[in-house]
């Protein structure tokens, strides 16, 4: 599953708020290459709650497999 790239941004955007900070290259990247970064700087994070929804508790984990379909 290809994420849409607003998905995508938010997540990096989300977890540079954290403080976490992904090494995307600079220049032209697959959407591959974005993936192995965000999901390298998750770890420390992954269990951050940033929002609630309906009365449920989202984490970053939750949101990284939102975005790419996938479970960290």
């Amino acid at each position: 599953m290809v994420p849409q790239l607003a998905d995508e941004m938010a997540l990096i955007v989300k977890l540079r708020a954290l403080g976490a900070h992904p090494d995307i290259p600079a220049g032209l990247t697959t959407w591959e290459q974005r993936r192995d970064a965000v999901k390298a700087v998750l770890d420390p994070v992954g269990e951050e709650t940033y929002a609630v929804r309906n009365g449920k508790r989202i984490s970053m984990a939750m949101e990284y497999a939102r975005t790419y379909g996938e479970v960290p």
